[in-house]
């Protein structure tokens, strides 16, 4: 069976993206009653993501996957041998990249393919067999790195903080959705919004949050709290869950594999 592709997208930074891509592959990896193969993409040029399930700096100083992107055709470069595997507890493997040439690659895409929406679903494409889920980490960008993202993915997870502006950015993603429908007839399907950096009883959040509600119904995910072990761990480039197994925000990610993984075997 073919990995799912699940996408971790808003083009807003500062909302929870790279926490929640990194987590998801944590603790979908190490979800019982058996253990998955997961492959962690960071379509972000600061690779964030890198960092944390790396475990090495010096992961991210190869440029491989800014360089299978430019690569003509697409696909001439084979994904598959610039694979690693984390140190993290389960199966988890990761793509290494460097920053200057994933910016680079934001630039040059356009002009090096003709189709260069398609290239991130070539690559991806010959490794589907050897994997059950396939996470990736997307920038605060509407580049060409996120339409590649959105053409590659099966499902979405918009995180999100709740406060105004933050949510004047979900409408935009859902619009590029529809947009990427028209005109490339492929269109991810939304399985969820996550809330993150939750403070209960705070008045504006539960006012963001019942607005959430009542817009989204059954797409909303259980909030994330605001939780200091989610740096913490991050600091440590451990998942949530190894970190502090009884931390708010574990029981919360917990809570959202769970439900991420039921909504995606429904389909």
């Amino acid at each position: 069976m073919d990995a799912k592709i699940i996408g971790i997208i808003n083009h807003k930074g500062g909302c929870g993206k790279t926490t929640t891509a990194v987590n998801l592959c944590g603790m979908i990896a190490e979800w019982p009653p058996s253990d998955r193969k997961v492959l962690l993409i960071d379509m972000d040029p600061q690779g964030s993501a890198l960092k944390c399930v790396s475990c090495d700096q010096r992961a991210s100083e190869d440029g491989a996957l800014a360089d299978l992107l430019l690569a003509t055709p697409p696909g001439r470069l084979p994904l598959a041998v610039h694979i690693q595997r984390s140190p993290w507890p389960g199966h988890v493997d990761y793509v290494p990249s460097k920053e200057e040439a994933m910016v680079e690659a934001q630039v040059v895409m356009t002009q090096r393919h003709i189709n260069p929406v398609a290239v991130l679903r070539r690559l991806i494409k010959p490794i589907l067999s050897l994997y059950d889920y396939i996470v990736i980490d997307t920038g605060p960008t509407q580049g060409i790195l996120m339409w590649n993202v959105l053409y590659a993915i099966d499902y979405a997870i918009i995180p999100t903080m709740l406060d105004a502006i933050s949510l004047q950015e979900l409408p935009k993603v859902l619009r590029n959705i529809d947009r990427l429908e028209v005109e490339f007839d492929q269109r991810p399907k939304l399985i969820g919004i996550l809330p993150v950096s939750y403070r209960k009883g705070v008045t504006i959040q539960e006012e963001m949050l019942n607005h959430l509600r009542q817009k989204f119904r059954g797409l909303l995910f259980e909030s994330i709290p605001l939780n200091t072990d989610i740096p913490e761990a991050y600091n440590a480039n451990l998942p949530i869950h190894r970190y502090n197994a009884s931390a708010p925000a574990t029981k919360a990610y917990a809570a959202v594999t769970k439900e991420v993984l039921k909504r995606v075997q429904k389909e």
